[in-house]
């Protein structure tokens, strides 16, 4: 998943790109870990490591769930199906938003440095 920011001069221009990343792709892997994060520093392009992968990073949006850390996928999986019965992947935007509010950021946020430090640059998060 790729967020992007416009610049404000010109609408072909980003000032700010983000990937989102799941950790379990490159865990145990220091080659493969550092190939992905110099090819995004080449292209200036800022790594979030989801730990261990998406639904685990969801998770940490519901309430009473920032502070779980599923070891696994498989894990992370069964849990947020069991909090969010109607998830589905893939999701459009619009049906996260339905569930994945400012506040479920901000729950989010609070635990997950790069996920702070991204929305304090985008000053959505003060």
């Amino acid at each position: 998943m790729m967020v992007i920011c416009r610049g404000r001069q010109r609408r072909s221009e980003f000032h700010l790109q983000v990937a989102l990343l799941d950790s379990d792709q490159v865990d145990g892997d220091d080659r493969r870990r550092q190939q992905a994060e110099r090819r995004a520093q080449e292209l200036n392009i800022r790594i979030i490591w989801q730990k261990p992968c998406h639904e685990a990073f969801l998770l940490r949006h519901l309430d009473g769930f920032a502070q779980r850390r599923p070891p696994t996928c498989e894990a992370a999986k069964a849990i947020l199906r069991a909090a969010w019965p109607d998830y589905r992947k893939p999701m459009t935007k619009m049906q996260l938003a339905r569930r994945i509010d400012l506040d479920a950021v901000q729950r989010a946020a609070a635990v997950e440095p790069a996920l702070c430090a991204f929305l304090r640059e985008l000053t959505l998060l003060p």
